[in-house]
């Protein structure tokens, strides 16, 4: 299985999240906030077969979700962020993120 990785960066402040990796619930948190020293507020490793993936983000806190598809073949790492307008954003790379 290939490695996931899915981080929770900026934009989070004492939200209620969930997050789910094709349909299967992989974290809950309540008050989650972004630590924005390091720009993080949670790492989530999450093991899954190789193929399609959905991640999808529920901010119960905010009434916000959103989702991406992709494919898993390789190390991946997912950044999820919220925007000052609420809208949620992703980013996938095979590259593992450093934070101070």
């Amino acid at each position: 299985m290939p490695p996931l990785r899915i981080d929770l960066r900026e934009g989070f402040s004492n939200d209620s999240v969930s997050v789910e990796a094709n349909g299967k619930q992989v974290f809950h948190k309540d008050s989650v906030t972004t630590n924005y020293s390091v720009g993080l507020a949670e790492c989530i490793p999450v093991e899954m077969p190789a193929g399609r993936l959905t991640i999808r983000v529920v901010i119960a806190s905010r009434n916000l979700q959103s989702s991406i598809d992709t494919e898993i073949d390789c190390p991946l790492y997912v950044a999820i962020a919220v925007s000052e307008d609420g809208s949620i954003g992703f980013e996938a790379s095979s590259q593992e993120p450093t934070y101070l």
